[in-house]
């Protein structure tokens, strides 16, 4: 059952999503935010990671709308991401594998510039910024990941921060860090 920490952290990433700030996510949010992480991270659009991250994230767009839009206005307020997320992701059991596997792969493999299995502290802070969050919150949230000092954060352990962020009850999780401080939304 989400608590109140869960949505909190779903109002907080509804606001990454919504690219233009107008209280909705629309087709144009999700394009606009496919386009700035490929970008920002400086891949065209023939880059394979880059068309598989797009590809994902466009086909998450549509299952979301057809899941959410409950007033049919091809648009997702706060309140239909909130609580559709939270029964779909949060209260699901395997939800966050089902939902958000497949662009959460295609994310990192956009991220791992050497294709290592790990992001260095500079491909992390491009990920995590391409998607709007600050250079200082992913600088914090990256030392919170980078449990062994050794420069490096596996896909493992960004991938279980990831479903931290969506999952976890405790306000001391690492993966709350990913997107700011909660409560907060980064203008970069």
């Amino acid at each position: 059952m989400a608590t109140d920490l869960h949505l909190q952290k779903l109002a907080q990433r509804f606001t990454y999503l919504d690219t233009d700030g107008d209280g909705f996510i629309e087709h144009s949010d999700y394009e606009s935010a496919a386009h700035r992480v490929r970008e920002r991270l400086g891949h065209d659009l023939d880059h394979d990671a880059s068309a598989a991250y797009r590809e994902a994230f466009m086909e998450l767009w549509f299952g979301l709308l057809r899941v959410m839009d409950t007033d049919g206005d091809e648009r997702i307020s706060r309140d239909e991401f909130v609580a559709a997320t939270s029964r779909g992701i949060v209260d699901r059991p395997g939800g966050f594998e089902k939902v958000l596997g497949r662009v959460r792969d295609a994310f990192l493999d956009m991220g791992d510039r050497d294709g290592d299995g790990r992001l260095t502290s500079e491909e992390f802070g491009h990920l995590f910024h391409a998607l709007g969050v600050s250079p200082e919150h992913t600088a914090v949230a990256f030392a919170a990941l980078d449990t062994d000092g050794d420069g490096h954060v596996t896909r493992g352990e960004l991938g279980k921060a990831l479903e931290d962020f969506y999952l976890s009850e405790s306000t001391d999780a690492p993966g709350n860090l990913l997107f700011g401080p909660l409560g907060s939304r980064d203008s970069s």
